[in-house]
């Protein structure tokens, strides 16, 4: 396994020492959003025209990643979009933030008749949601990068190593989402624009790590996936 999660690292950093513009962009987003809005309330149109465009540039640099790694940085292909792509983006978003709310209420219900431990709960939650949701990753990977693998294959494929692909996915996220954690509870000296610029500078960096290193454990478990046929190649 541990192999396996340093092989998520050492991808995220070959597609961000490859293509550093774009691993910029959550960078000039997160830079964008501290100097626009306000610690205090925002304008509604403020604050969902930067929802929208994290999301966009988290898609974007997703679709990427992912299709990078696949094609092994050809861009001909990589640029080659159909329309499975778009209906992989549809199908993730849709089941991902379904069983991800699901999940996360469940986790609030806990908590309130426990009465106590209430993050607890609902980490605990989170962490069932990712569970569950270990054999959809190889399928999603597969329809925004031109792979035939079906849901029910990937399921297959992904039952015998359900664990196994939780562990490398949790093991790669940990340090990265503690590291994001610390940094976004810095808070700068108010009037110290160096500072906040600094703060401001450090959470996007950590957003695009996170965002890279999500990507890349993706990635992984679909390797993971495909690893009957890597092993049948290589013979």
């Amino acid at each position: 396994m541990g192999a396996d999660i340093i092989a998520v690292y050492r991808r995220a950093g070959d597609f961000a020492r490859a293509v550093l513009l774009i691993v910029a962009l959550p960078i000039a987003v997160e830079m964008a959003r501290h100097a626009l809005m306000s610690p205090g309330s925002n304008p509604r149109a403020i604050v969902l025209a930067f929802t929208l465009l994290s999301t966009a540039t988290m898609l974007f640099v997703l679709v990427t990643a992912l299709r990078w790694w696949r094609f092994e940085g050809d861009w001909a292909r990589i640029r080659m979009l159909r329309w499975r792509v778009l209906w992989g983006i549809v199908a993730m978003m849709a089941i991902q933030l379904a069983d991800e709310m699901l999940f996360t209420a469940a986790g609030h219900m806990l908590a309130n008749l426990a009465g106590h431990d209430r993050a607890a709960f609902v980490w605990g939650a989170q962490l069932m949601w990712l569970l569950v949701s270990v054999p959809l990753f190889p399928w999603y990977v597969a329809m925004m990068s031109d792979d035939p693998l079906t849901l029910a294959e990937a399921i297959r494929r992904m039952r015998p190593c359900w664990l196994y692909g939780f562990g490398v996915i949790l093991g790669a996220l940990a340090p990265v989402l503690a590291l994001a954690g610390l940094v976004r509870g810095l808070h700068p000296v108010v009037g110290d624009i160096a500072e906040q610029v600094g703060i401001a500078l450090a959470n996007g960096i950590m957003i695009a790590a996170t965002m890279l290193v999500t990507d890349a454990a993706y990635f992984g478990v679909y390797r993971i996936a495909r690893a009957e046929d890597d092993a049948s190649a290589a013979r």
